[in-house]
């Protein structure tokens, strides 16, 4: 008979005891066969790896829906149940990235930029990049960003996704239908020292664009940043402060500290989620034909530059979603502290 736990914490501990119990009896010989599969053969069999993903996923839900039963928030459910999957087996161990030839990945590139009316853009990154926040139809694989930009020749930021900060510049100058000479410059960081001034509680950081930095107790921070130009402010409650700066800066900065203004947090909370209902019901495609559809019926593509248009595809399906998704959060952020308020004497 299975006993049915009192919570997620007792479900956990639970399963654990039963995991630990039976791996001691049959002498460290008898584990997770998922997990000893995944570790196995999930480098080796595309089909085993996207198994053993779907039951450690599956698995990972069935914990999330009992937290969510037991009260907690759906989005801090999902990240404590893959956690505590985790802590029991391990990670789910990935595939090796897909080192995609390069001929096809220039093939799909080129199909692309077709199926959307622009030009393909190919360019060398200086360094292994970090995570980076790129604009739609721009790919890093391997060392090289492959990117399909609207006009011949231009020039981009590569953003950090984790900071928003640019890591580097890019430049591009080239013909109709061809990509021509392409530069990728690094950005460079600068770093600029301030005070907060102004009657009040001193904040514990001050802001630039993305970034938080600490403040002292006698008012002073540093930022460091790649930006050129810099917005600071303060978010606290009861208070604001914001200033734009230029970076690099030939004099201390300063942020004045000044009481809160009322903010129009129900139209802001509208706004989002009418934009994240609009992005959801136009679709990546923008009520047009999906462009990757389009590429994929090129008669002579290539199965391997087929392979890595999917993979695009599918890439870009998730950072819709999650543009969707961000929307949708922020609306309901919104909202949630204007109801607040208006429940506030």
């Amino acid at each position: 008979m299975t006993q049915q736990a009192p919570s997620a914490a007792a479900a956990a501990a639970m399963a654990i005891d039963a995991m630990a119990q039976q791996f001691e009896g049959s002498g460290c010989q008898s584990g997770c066969p998922v997990t000893a599969i995944a570790f196995e053969m999930s480098s080796s069999s595309e089909p085993l790896r996207r198994a053993t993903q779907a039951a450690y996923e599956g698995r990972a839900a069935q914990i999330s829906a009992r937290l969510v039963d037991d009260g907690a928030a759906p989005e801090a459910a999902q990240v404590t149940a893959r956690a505590l999957l985790g802590a029991i087996e391990g990670p789910p161990p990935q595939s090796p990235p897909r080192v995609w030839p390069e001929p096809a990945v220039t093939q799909a590139s080129e199909a692309l930029a077709e199926a959307l009316g622009g030009f393909a853009v190919q360019c060398d990154l200086p360094s292994v990049p970090p995570p980076l926040s790129l604009r739609p139809n721009s790919y890093i694989e391997g060392n090289t960003l492959y990117m399909v930009a609207e006009e011949p020749q231009g020039d981009l930021a590569l953003v950090d996704e984790a900071f928003r900060d640019p890591w580097a510049f890019v430049v591009w100058m080239g013909d109709e239908g061809h990509s021509g000479d392409c530069i990728v410059t690094e950005a460079v960081v600068h770093s600029a020292s301030g005070h907060v001034v102004g009657d009040g509680p001193l904040p514990e950081e001050v802001w630039c664009g993305t970034r938080p930095f600490p403040v002292d107790d006698d008012g002073g921070f540093e930022v460091h940043t790649t930006r050129q130009v810099c917005l600071l402010h303060i978010r606290m409650e009861g208070y604001i402060g914001s200033k734009v700066v230029d970076l690099p800066a030939d004099e201390p900065l300063t942020v004045e500290l000044i009481p809160d203004r009322p903010r129009p947090d129900a139209g802001l909370a509208q706004l989002f989620l009418d934009m994240a209902a609009e992005q959801e019901e136009e679709g990546r495609s923008q009520g047009m034909v999906d462009p990757y559809e389009v590429a994929l019926e090129h008669p002579d593509l290539p199965d391997d530059a087929r392979a890595v248009l999917k993979a695009w595809q599918t890439a870009s399906d998730d950072i819709h979603n999650r543009r969707v998704e961000a929307n949708r959060h922020m609306g309901e952020a919104f909202l949630e502290r204007s109801e607040k308020d208006d429940d506030d004497p």
